[in-house]
Formats: C-alpha cells, sequence, structure tokens
C-alpha cells in the first residue's frame, strides 16, 4: 500500500514540470512582422523588393548572377528597442541554410546584438532551430531601468521571404530606422569575402564588424565570385553620397575569363567613372588579401601577386595623373596569417577580425572618416 501510495505522488508531482514547460511554451508573444521599409543597411529605400539590396530597377541592368546574389541578404540589419527580457525571432528563406565551408548561423542564421550606452556592444546567444521556419529564441536577457537598443544581423548568404520579431504581451518593441541625414555610409564593392564568407555568423562578417567599431553604417554591395567592377553597381551606388568608397574585388579577378589585364582595364574606368560623380570622396583601392597556402604553392601566389602588382601600378598611376583623395590597403596592411582562413581562401572569423582591424586602422590613420 505504502509503495502504490509513493508511486501515486510521485506522479502527481512529476507532472507538474511537463505542464509548467507547457505554460513557459505557452507565454503569449506579440508579434511585429518586419517590412521591407524598416531594413536597414542599403541605399535606397524605394523601388526594393522585401529583404534584398539592389532595386528592382536594377534586375535588367545586371547579370543573372549579381541579381541572384543581390536577393542575398548580407549587412542588412534591423534596429529594434524592447524593455523584454525574451526575444523571438521567427523567418522563412529560399535557398541553401549553409555550405559545406560556411555553418548554417552564417549563411542562414541572423545574430543579436544589443548596444549599452554610447559604444558598449553585448552579443546575445539564441537557441536556434534551422526547420522549415527558422526560429531563435532569446531568453534571460537582464533588466535595467530603460529599453535597450538592439541590432538583428540578417543572413549572409541566402534570401530572408519573410520575418517576425517577438516579445512577451507585457513588454514593448519598437522598429526603428537609421538615420540617414546623420551620418554617410561607407560603400564596400567586393566579392565572397565582402558579402560574407566564412564567417560563423552574420555580426562576424568584416564589413559588420567594422560597422560596429566605427559607429557608422556600412552598405554591403559584396557579391559572391560576382565583384567585378561593372558599370551598372558603379553607377548605382555612384548616384548617392558616401564617407567613402572601397574598391575589394581583385580576389574575383582569379576567375579564368578575367585577370590581370581585365583588372587594370576595369579598375582605371571604376576610378574614373566614380570621378566624375564625386571629386572628392575619398576611393580606397584594395590589394587582395592572399591566400594561406600562397607560400608553397606558386601558382596560387602567382594569382594574387599579379593583381597586387596591377592594384599599385594603377594607384600610381592615378596620383601621377593628378587624382585625389585616392589611397591604397595593401595585402601586407591587411596581414592575414596561416590561421585565419577556412579553404586558403574565405576567411574565417580570425581572419575576419583582422580584415576589420586593417580596414579600421587605415581609415583612422588616413583621416578618411569624421
Amino acid at each position: 500500500m505504502k509503495q502504490l501510495s509513493y508511486i501515486f505522488l510521485c506522479l502527481l508531482f512529476g507532472s507538474l514540470n511537463p505542464i509548467e514547460a507547457d505554460a513557459q511554451v505557452q507565454e503569449e508573444f506579440i508579434w511585429t512582422k518586419i517590412k521591407p521599409t524598416e531594413v536597414n543597411g542599403r541605399l535606397a529605400d524605394k523601388d526594393i523588393d522585401g529583404f534584398n539590396r539592389l532595386p528592382l530597377a536594377l534586375k535588367s541592368e545586371v547579370r543573372e548572377p549579381v541579381w541572384r546574389l543581390s536577393q542575398h541578404s548580407a549587412g542588412l540589419y534591423l534596429l529594434f528597442t524592447t524593455d523584454a527580457e525574451k526575444i523571438r525571432v521567427e523567418y522563412k528563406v529560399k535557398g541553401n541554410k549553409s555550405m559545406p565551408h560556411m555553418p548554417a548561423t552564417g549563411v542562414s542564421g541572423v545574430d543579436l546584438y544589443a548596444l549599452d550606452g554610447p559604444s558598449e556592444w553585448r552579443w546575445i546567444r539564441g537557441d536556434f532551430r534551422f526547420q522549415d521556419t527558422i526560429s531563435y529564441n532569446y531568453s534571460g536577457i537582464s533588466k535595467r531601468s530603460s529599453e535597450r537598443v538592439y541590432y538583428l544581423y540578417l543572413p549572409l548568404y541566402t534570401k530572408v521571404e519573410w520575418l517576425k520579431i517577438g516579445v512577451p504581451k507585457n513588454n514593448n518593441l519598437e522598429i526603428k530606422r537609421e538615420n540617414k541625414t546623420k551620418q554617410k555610409p561607407l560603400v564596400v564593392y567586393g566579392t565572397s569575402i565582402a558579402q560574407g564568407a566564412c564567417a560563423s555568423r552574420p555580426g562576424m562578417a568584416w564589413t559588420n564588424i567594422l560597422s560596429r567599431n566605427l559607429a557608422r553604417p556600412i552598405v554591403n554591395l559584396g557579391f559572391s565570385g560576382n565583384g567585378l567592377l561593372e558599370e551598372p553597381i558603379l553607377d548605382y551606388f555612384t548616384k548617392y553620397d558616401a564617407e567613402a568608397i572601397i574598391l575589394d574585388c581583385m580576389p574575383n579577378f582569379t576567375r579564368d575569363d578575367m585577370g590581370p589585364e581585365q583588372a587594370r582595364k576595369r579598375l582605371r574606368e571604376a576610378i574614373t567613372l566614380i570621378r566624375s560623380k564625386h571629386k572628392k570622396t575619398p576611393m580606397l583601392l584594395v590589394q587582395h588579401g592572399g591566400y594561406s597556402d600562397g607560400a608553397l604553392q606558386q601558382d596560387r601566389n602567382q594569382l594574387y601577386t599579379s593583381l597586387n602588382k596591377v592594384v599599385t601600378d594603377v594607384y600610381h598611376e592615378m596620383i601621377e595623373n593628378g587624382v585625389q583623395h585616392i589611397y591604397m590597403l595593401t595585402k601586407e596592411e591587411i596581414g592575414l596569417g596561416v590561421d585565419a582562413f577556412v579553404d586558403g581562401t574565405h576567411p574565417n572569423d580570425h581572419g575576419m577580425i583582422q580584415y576589420a582591424r586593417a580596414y579600421e586602422k587605415f581609415l583612422k590613420e588616413q583621416q578618411l572618416i569624421e
């Protein structure tokens, strides 16, 4: 009899935990679906479809791979305030959720940072599930007297179809927009590395690291395998004022259909086009950052060595021709070591930090940012 009573009590009280857990799961959340006009990190707000980086008007002007890659939300982010201790994010993507050399958290994940005070960044860990609908649950966030400012970085290598943010019903959530009249952005035109390969999560892409370190907006126009200094892209971003323009496209001129002479031709043309519209905007030409296997594999070494000579030649040529406010960031200044790569070509998180630090150091030393 005592044994039966013991079993009964265990069943009774043991059943409370699942009920309590289920009550927590069923806690009512108020959801806000994000509108395209609430996305930050783009030059244009009009004529933009969803979470894309380029306006619809460019679809007929750029090559198909460029347009497809422009639908990836690299460099885009949401800005919001809330007093919630729990935040949920749910969204759906179109395309691959991961790649062999890049995890799902980087390819199709989101990344949440809080800004405490003017410059104290805090990263928040989320429990994630990569299913048909991807979800991130953030909990245990410490209270404070006022609402926090949050930055939610969007996926680097996939298209976001829709996204919503939820907080408990008794908390506030307000979606914000960056004040575009306050600061002009840095514009980065580049390759897969600028797009974010192979960061472990979106916040670790070097453009996003640099944006946090400099406390200023950066527009990411990195297109994997297709950063080729093409006129439609140049025409597009030169319609807008920028704090500085960064041309970091040399890694894609290792393509079989490109090479040093195409790099020379296109770099000259890009500089001429930019200067025809922006006489004084600082322009930074960036050398190829190199490969980790280049020291031993001479064919790989030759690929970036020949392209870096082109950048150096064109830079000096422009200086001699009287072009002003033009600068060059060298491979040595970027300073990637053998442990900075995932596959010998694309930086890991360590390499991304090195990239961001090199840019930050150069931009500050040359006083290219206010």
